[in-house]
């Protein structure tokens, strides 16, 4: 997990040093200022912005990536150890899949094994 937030911090730094270069490229080119672009916009607009920005886009990209591997894992995993497994999620006992020690063999954990059971 932590090898996948520093890959993730540094893809994140690297889009940003990126993203300040091509921005102060574009403001040296600009010699007028441009007084529509100086008012604020209003809050719909404001939250349109943020979705539009490419490092919004990155960063929900790149959850998306890690979250995809994470379910490859569990559902990979759960052929595997899937007869394992079945008896401590089919108790319905939260406590069970919650204790520190409740033998399920999911690579992924007792939330990929319960992930796997119900999605597939």
């Amino acid at each position: 997990m932590r090898v996948a937030l520093v890959i993730f911090l540094l893809f994140l730094r690297l889009r940003l040093r990126f993203q300040f270069y091509k921005k102060n490229k574009r403001l040296m080119a600009k010699k007028k200022i441009d007084k529509e672009a100086e008012r604020t916009p209003s809050s719909p607009g404001k939250i349109a912005a943020i979705f539009k920005n490419e490092t919004v886009h990155f960063v929900i990209g790149l959850m998306l990536v890690i979250f995809s591997v994470y379910l490859l894992l569990a559902f990979s995993s759960f052929f595997f150890t899937g007869a394992a497994d079945q008896s401590i999620i089919d108790s319905g006992n939260p406590a069970d899949l919650s204790a520190v020690n409740n033998h399920v063999k999911n690579y992924a954990g007792s939330r990929g094994a319960q992930l796997a059971h119900y999605l597939d």
